[in-house]
């Protein structure tokens, strides 16, 4: 099983009605940008964005 997680999908409320169904295919983007990373990777990535944030 793989999980993406984003910073939309992080940061998006639960209650949001103005979701579209959007366009391209996100889980070969998603594949593609986090190609040969470990979850622990992404896990950190998010990590020092947040840190990094004022």
């Amino acid at each position: 099983m793989k999980i993406y997680l984003d910073n939309c999908t992080i940061q998006r409320p639960l209650d949001d009605k103005k979701q579209s169904t959007g366009y391209g295919n996100y889980t070969e983007e998603k594949e593609k940008m986090f190609e040969g990373m470990s979850l622990e990777d992404i896990v950190a990535e998010i990590k020092q964005m947040r840190e990094a944030k004022p």
